[in-house]
């Protein structure tokens, strides 16, 4: 229910002798500020953090998809000041990779139609303090590819724009 009917996917591979745990989620959307959907996002970030830090505390996790809300989007549940606390509260166990993107030009948010940033990438710290990792994330811009450009793309692809982790892994 907190994810929008929509229960994570986990994948788990290994390259280069290390192993990776993949999350893909989509959040519950929509909702104005102290709403039951930014209600059920917050839960939502609570329980991945949970579950993460109790089953795959050391491994190199990767958070990825539609988290439907901006990283500075300042909301308040319990105390906490963004629905995103478990991941904003201790620097050190998380980051988002796309935080340039999502401070940055509009021309590189995830959903330009709003606009807004609400697609992310989190890592945690096993890969932040992993000297033999390195990454850079982007937005792909596949609507300059299509001769109909956003129009084209916002019509038969998706009202979103890809993001991008590009993790350079070096072989122990």
């Amino acid at each position: 229910y907190d994810f929008a009917w929509r229960m994570p996917y986990i994948f788990e591979f290994e390259y280069n002798n290390e192993i990776f745990v993949l999350i893909n989620i989509h959040l519950k959307c929509c909702g104005s500020t102290g709403s039951s959907e930014e209600s059920r996002r917050y839960e939502a970030t609570q329980n991945i953090s949970s579950y993460i830090n109790n089953n795959l505390f050391n491994k190199n996790v990767i958070i990825v998809g539609d988290f439907n809300d901006e990283i500075d989007d300042f909301v308040n549940f319990e105390g906490q000041t963004n629905i995103f606390y478990p991941f904003h509260d201790d620097y050190s166990t998380y980051s988002f990779t796309d935080k340039d993107i999502a401070s940055g030009s509009v021309n590189f948010w995830s959903y330009p139609s709003y606009p807004s940033h609400i697609d992310h990438i989190v890592v945690n710290n096993t890969i932040l303090n992993n000297a033999n990792i390195s990454y850079n994330t982007a937005t792909i811009l596949i609507e300059n590819l299509l001769a109909g450009g956003w129009a084209e793309y916002n019509s038969y692809i998706s009202d979103h724009r890809p993001l991008l982790i590009n993790l350079n892994v070096i072989s122990p």
